[in-house]
């Protein structure tokens, strides 16, 4: 966990989902489905949120519709601490996820061996593997959006698939051999 002041992660994950996507609303099954979370407990964690005044809902019909509490003084703060422990992910797998010619994205680095429990200090940037042919102007708006979404300074270095395949080079070995965070996979579950 990259910081651990969350009661549990599937807490994190939920205002993760609903914080760091302004005006995003979401039923309890969707909002356990974006966060990676069992409905129970999504709807445990929900409603004790909503009992401290961070998310607020409304019903539509049947439908349960959960946000954020913009009225609520924890919010803001609280946003800013998601899109540095929960931001990266999301927002690199989002900026990345259309992209042509991007066959795998990982993040690497201080920050993924943070958000997988490693010890260390806090990252201060954000390392991003990019194996494929993206168009090259396209990538660098990617990563200038990055660096303005995430407040940090963004490294994506492009490698070639074949080379990230063979695995000879200095560079991809020590990276293969270190944590890192699938955020794009269209190698068909063969990323190495």
């Amino acid at each position: 966990m990259l910081l651990p002041i969350f009661r549990t992660p599937a807490q994190g994950a939920i205002l993760a989902t609903l914080l760091l996507e302004p005006g995003r609303e979401a039923s309890i099954a969707d909002l356990a489905r974006r966060a990676g979370v069992a409905a129970p407990n999504a709807l445990r964690e929900v409603n004790k949120l909503i009992n401290a005044g961070v998310l607020q809902d409304r019903r539509v019909g049947r439908s349960r519709l959960v946000s954020a509490n913009k009225m609520s003084p924890f919010v803001e703060p609280l946003t800013q601490i998601l899109s540095r422990t929960h931001g990266p992910v999301r927002v690199t797998r989002d900026a990345l996820a259309d992209l042509p010619g991007v066959e795998l994205a990982v993040i690497i680095g201080s920050w993924a061996a943070r958000a997988l429990g490693h010890g260390g200090h806090p990252p201060r940037d954000l390392d991003v593997i990019v194996v494929g042919d993206p168009p090259t102007r396209q990538l660098r708006r990617i990563n200038a959006h990055l660096e303005e979404a995430l407040a940090m300074p963004v490294q994506i270095t492009v490698v070639p698939p074949a080379d990230w395949r063979e695995g000879r080079a200095g560079f991809i070995q020590a990276v293969k051999e270190r944590p890192m965070l699938t955020v794009v996979d269209r190698t068909g579950g063969t990323p190495t």
